[in-house]
């Protein structure tokens, strides 16, 4: 609770000395209002860091509650370290989820490959050499899955669901070792695997999250703000950049 209100405290004073000094206009700024500056921007810096660092794990944890909970798929190819992670994994805390993933998938793999039609797509995609070639694959391969799945081929559908799962199951995983890797080592995590309209549901459902998120735009714009007014003052920049006359 003290260090709750010392960042308030500091926020509150912050926002005292930017609108201070829009308040006094041109009036000249002796060098002690660039030391107080400073000392404000550092205070915003800190408050801004902490806040930013709160709600990137404080978002990633309600995101993947919301995940398991509706047993959505984690995009974690979105996301360049998560990707990295999920790609070329060697960790044994995600090896058996991985390892289950490959199992379902070779199981249905196999299923497929029963049907000629599926053999072909398959062999065409081995040989695939360029991108127009990999579409058309792609395209094949998504038709003649729709196909079984509107022919309601029974084994298809479990062994599909099947795989699904455990893809999913993986991502989630490799996601939550990120979430606690970032967390314990206290950085930063990266939230840009979330996509927009789930974000605004959480926000929207959260007061707690929502309120440190419009906090840390607030902190965001008042540093903007205030770094300009510094920059102005500690070089002597003009308020306006003069308009260029043109003849």
């Amino acid at each position: 609770m003290k260090t709750v209100v010392v960042l308030k405290h500091s926020f509150v004073k912050c926002l005292i000395v930017c609108f201070g000094l829009c308040a006094i206009g041109l009036q000249p700024l002796a060098a002690q209002d660039v030391d107080e500056m400073e000392k404000s921007l550092k205070s915003i810096g800190t408050d801004l860091q902490e806040k930013t660092l709160k709600f990137s794990w404080e978002l990633t944890e309600a995101y993947l509650n919301y995940c398991q909970n509706t047993e959505r798929s984690i995009n974690v190819y979105s996301e360049p370290y998560l990707k990295s992670l999920a790609t070329y994994n060697q960790l044994p805390e995600l090896a058996l989820s991985l390892q289950t993933m490959k199992d379902a998938q070779k199981e249905l793999e196999s299923y497929l490959l029963t049907f000629k039609e599926y053999a072909k797509i398959d062999s065409l995609r081995r040989n695939a050499s360029s991108e127009v070639d990999q579409n058309n694959v792609n395209a094949a391969n998504k038709t003649f899955r729709n196909w079984l799945f509107n022919n309601h081929n029974e084994k298809f559908h479990k062994l599909n669901n099947t795989a699904t799962s455990a893809r999913k199951q993986y991502y989630f995983e490799v996601t939550r070792y990120a979430f606690n890797q970032f967390k314990s080592s206290g950085r930063v995590m990266p939230t840009s695997f979330i996509p927009h309209e789930d974000r605004q549901y959480l926000l929207s459902n959260d007061a707690t999250l929502k309120l440190l998120s419009e906090e840390v735009k607030q902190l965001e714009m008042l540093q903007s703000r205030l770094m300009r007014e510094y920059q102005k003052l500690k070089y002597n920049l003009p308020d306006q950049e003069p308009m260029p006359s043109y003849r």
